[in-house]
């Protein structure tokens, strides 16, 4: 079964921002914003960034977040642990801080999406 993102220059998903009490909400808004610039550069489309809020039932998502405060208690992330999940139509990139976030970013564009930030290709 195949799995897109991008389909004819549109977005088939929509970038959900989530975060705990404790951790600063910009760390998942910019790893989001850095992965839909990439989703952009490689084809043309631009992916919206939404709040949890904003997510329809059974709507296609990509959820960023921080959880090493609790956000997802079933995963202990710690660190600049991070966790990549594709189940149902959604991805999930979650870790537990900052630089962890960054770190799943990187290797989902990379080891998925074939992209490398170094190159531009």
């Amino acid at each position: 079964m195949e799995h897109y993102l991008v389909k004819e220059n549109k977005p088939l998903l929509r970038f959900v921002v989530t975060t705990g009490d404790q951790r600063n909400p910009s760390n998942a808004f910019e790893a989001a914003t850095a992965l839909a610039e990439v989703i952009r550069v490689m084809s043309g489309a631009e992916t919206p960034i939404v709040a949890p809020g904003e997510v329809g039932e059974g709507e296609a998502t990509f959820v960023i977040a921080v959880t090493g405060d609790g956000t997802v208690p079933e995963l202990a992330l710690k660190g600049d642990a991070f966790s990549v999940e594709v189940e149902n139509g959604s991805v999930r990139l979650y870790a537990g801080d900052a630089v962890g976030l960054w770190n799943a970013v990187g290797y989902f564009s990379t080891a998925v999406l074939g992209y490398s930030a170094h190159t531009g290709e």
